[in-house]
Order: C-alpha cells, then sequence, then structure tokens
C-alpha cells in the first residue's frame, strides 16, 4: 500500500465514530507488521539469515495466536444476544495487552477505549500461557513454512532439493504434453490438473520437512519451541 493510500485510509477513519481512533491504531498495527516483514527480510537469502528469520517466523506465529484467541473471545461475547461487541477494541487489547510479553511485531504500546474491549487482565494473562503452550517446533514449522518470504529463502539455500524434487513432475508433464492428441483435451486436463496437485503437495512437504530441520538445528528452539528469555 502506498503512503498516499494509507494517510487516506487514516484520515477517513479519524473522521469518524469512537471506536475510530483506535481502528486506525489496529491499522497502523497492521501496516507496521507488512512493512517490518519486508525490512527484516530484505536480502536475506544465505544461510546467514536463517537465525533471524526463523526468529521473525516465530514473532509472527505469536502474533496470529493472539489475533485467533480475540477472534474466539468476540465469539463467546457474542453468545450474549444483549452484549454489544466491538470487534476493534478487543483485537487491539490483546495485542497491546500482550504485545511486551509476547515480543508481538509492530504494536501500540497503548490504545484509547480499552474498558470497552471487555478484555480482563486474567484473560490475557490465560492467553499468554495458551500462546507459550501452542508454540511447539511443530506448530512453528506449519506456520513458517506457508509464508512467502520463508520459501524464497528456502528455495535459494536448498534449490537442489527442489530441482531434485520438480524433475520427475516435469518429465510427467513432458510425457503428458506428447499425449495431448491421443488423450482428448478433457482427459489431457485432469491429468496434468492431478499432476499438478500432486506436485503442490510433494513441494509442501518439503518446504515442512526443511522448516522443521531448521528450527531443530538451532539449539534456541530445542526447549519448548520459543528462544528462552535471558
Amino acid at each position: 500500500m502506498h503512503n498516499t493510500q494509507v494517510r487516506e485510509a487514516v484520515f477517513q477513519q479519524a473522521a469518524g465514530p469512537r471506536s475510530c481512533a483506535d481502528q486506525v491504531l489496529l491499522i497502523l498495527s497492521t501496516l507496521e507488521v507488512r512493512a517490518l516483514v519486508v525490512q527484516r527480510t530484505a536480502g536475506l537469502l544465505d544461510a546467514t539469515a536463517q537465525a533471524p528469520l526463523l526468529q521473525l517466523g516465530s514473532e509472527l506465529f505469536r502474533r496470529d495466536q493472539v489475533d485467533r484467541i480475540a477472534t474466539e473471545h468476540i465469539s463467546r461475547l457474542r453468545l450474549n444476544p444483549e452484549a454489544v461487541v466491538d470487534e476493534v477494541e478487543v483485537h487491539l487489547a490483546y495485542r497491546v495487552g500482550l504485545a511486551r510479553l509476547l515480543d508481538l511485531p509492530g504494536q501500540p504500546s497503548h490504545m484509547h477505549y480499552e474498558h470497552f474491549s471487555d478484555v480482563s487482565s486474567t484473560q490475557l494473562i490465560a492467553a499468554r500461557a495458551a500462546i507459550v503452550r501452542a508454540e511447539t517446533i511443530t506448530a512453528l514449522s506449519e506456520s513458517l513454512a506457508a509464508r512467502e518470504f520463508w520459501q524464497e529463502y528456502l528455495r535459494a539455500v536448498h534449490s537442489g532439493a527442489f530441482e531434485t524434487l520438480n524433475a520427475p513432475f516435469h518429465e510427467r508433464l513432458e510425457a503428458l504434453l506428447e499425449q495431448a492428441w491421443t488423450l482428448g483435451e478433457r482427459v489431457y486436463l485432469e491429468r496434468v490438473a492431478a499432476l499438478s496437485t500432486e506436485r503442490a503437495a510433494a513441494e509442501r512437504a518439503l518446504l515442512l520437512r526443511l522448516t522443521r530441520e531448521a528450527y531443530e538445528r538451532d539449539s534456541r528452539w530445542h526447549t519448548r519451541g520459543r528462544p528462552e528469555r535471558p
């Protein structure tokens, strides 16, 4: 998003009703995280990039877990038909309340209308404990393996592994191309689609394996998934 678009969105939200002051903070928080990802991954395409990218992956995992818990909190509030639920305040309350405790990237240090969130300190403590428990190597690996910046890194550092994986699929595709006229269009397209699905699944499995191996090689993650605090 261009700076002019960001400014226009902020001005529009600031001109709105009460909740929009915190909505601006939530929007800026999301944009800040996107900017941080770009800044912290720029040019990191060799083996020395692994440690900072793993750290970034863990921070983004925790951010996603915070948002998941906030969404669940909103769903519980809505079970009461008389409840007034402000989604912005709930999400921001969890982000602000857990930013320092969980080293969340790009979060504001305060909010304007915390009392409208219906999020207690007890719920924040419980959320932190749940996220720490969830931060296993398996969960971190599944999260990071799906992120574009990490996939780009793995393809650069492990290009041989991806070439080896893709070679038989390329050969099978060539064979299908040679049979295209005899197979007929429908059968040909079905087989190409099936081959593409199979290749995508194999690639996801490779991405996940390489990601898990990266976390397992880094001693910071051996205890429970997240580095020990000093």
